[in-house]
């Protein structure tokens, strides 16, 4: 797994949730937020650990905030899967 890939599947969906155009507090507000910060924490490490925490932040917003039965879900799910690989 390499970090470009990771990065790749963030945008995508940014970009999708982004074109829903979510309101302001929305969970897809909150997601796309936490989306992007990810990403930069993703693009400033530079080991293994900074991305499994900052892929464990991520990961802990989704089981905690989101409705696991959801496509949205699976799609942050893949993307925190991913990450745990490219930390190791």
């Amino acid at each position: 797994m390499d970090k470009q890939s990771v990065i790749e599947s963030i945008d995508a969906l940014i970009a999708k949730l982004e074109l829903e155009k979510p309101q302001k507090d929305s969970l897809e507000w909150y997601l796309m937020n936490n989306l992007r910060a990810y990403r930069d924490a993703l693009l400033a490490a530079t080991e293994g650990r900074e991305v499994e925490r900052a892929t464990h932040a991520l990961s802990r917003f989704c089981t905690e905030s989101m409705d696991w039965d959801t496509e949205v879900f699976r799609q942050c799910t893949a993307i925190t899967t991913k990450g745990m690989r490219l930390a190791r």
